[in-house]
């Protein structure tokens, strides 16, 4: 399992959160970039090549229809490029749908990592106590793409793509759903008299990831209050500077979970590499006395 999965379900919860409270608050296109980047690099590491080239494949695709859509329906800006018809197609529009496609990349790639990190049994680990209800429809949600996704294209494989599949994948959505609110219903799922959640304490690691979630969320709202950072894409085009600080601060950030796959990865091959010549040298010094004898 990825590191970062291996943390506490509210640590996990509280790091994306503050993820996309930061993209969206800072609202800047070379900081969603970075972000997408590096969300595609962790999503990698996730899932695999294969996986990641699709999820690649589709999110270019996203980025295409947003970026042909935005200028056909906003004809707002000062710079023309060209008239399509009575359509005025301006380089505004067209930047604006680049940075509107790329915070819809950016956010798809970060929910992506967060439910293959929010598993169902963390979900109800970390709401299963206060609000069973909506643990496990949330946990439900998080579950129906991925298993909706391997449903489609099994059926397509054996039948084809066609309309009466698409009734069919939907029909079998709906009867697991209901099979399993049943299934739980029948566990006594939610009441009083029965524990339906693991509680799982958090070490001092995770508690420091919590509190510097905080942290910079609050240092992000007092200063957009004193100093806001401003993107202006209409009439004009006007996008104020970011300071080398807080570029650090997003790279650092955004880049935890590669930094602690790397670091894990990095523990692995030198433990490896001293097992290894540590067998190397026995083998050779059992050679050296046989030799002798």
């Amino acid at each position: 399992m990825n590191p970062f999965g291996r943390l506490h379900p509210l640590a996990i919860l509280l790091y994306y959160v503050v993820a996309a409270v930061l993209m969206v608050g800072i609202s800047n296109p070379f900081v969603n970039l970075a972000v997408w980047i590096m969300s595609l690099l962790h999503y990698f590491f996730l899932t695999g090549l294969r996986k990641g080239f699709r999820m690649l494949w589709y999110s270019l695709g996203t980025a295409v229809l947003c970026l042909m859509i935005n200028p056909l329906l906003n004809h707002r800006g000062v710079t023309l490029l060209f008239m399509l018809g009575e359509w005025r197609i301006t380089k505004e529009a067209v930047l604006y749908g680049m940075h509107m496609a790329m915070l819809l990349l950016a956010s798809l790639l970060l929910f992506s990592c967060f439910s293959h990190h929010m598993t169902a049994e963390k979900v109800m680990t970390l709401m299963g106590k206060r609000m069973p209800s909506f643990a496990l429809l949330f946990s439900m949600i998080l579950r129906f793409v991925p298993k909706a996704g391997k449903d489609f294209r099994e059926m397509a494989a054996l039948h084809g793509n066609h309309p009466s599949m698409w009734q069919a994948l939907l029909g079998i959505t709906l009867e697991d759903a209901v099979q399993r609110s049943l299934s739980m219903k029948s566990r006594c799922y939610g009441m009083k008299t029965r524990s339906s959640y693991y509680h799982r304490k958090m070490d001092r690691t995770e508690s420091l990831l919590c509190v510097c979630c905080v942290a910079i969320m609050a240092g992000l709202l007092v200063c957009q209050y004193m100093h806001p950072y401003r993107v202006r894409f209409f009439p004009s085009i006007h996008m104020d500077r970011l300071p080398l600080w807080m570029w650090a601060l997003f790279f650092i950030f955004y880049g935890l979970p590669l930094i602690w796959k790397g670091k894990e990865e990095l523990s692995w091959y030198l433990s490896r590499r001293k097992i290894t010549d540590s067998a190397t040298r026995e083998k050779n010094s059992r050679q050296s006395i046989s030799g002798n004898y």
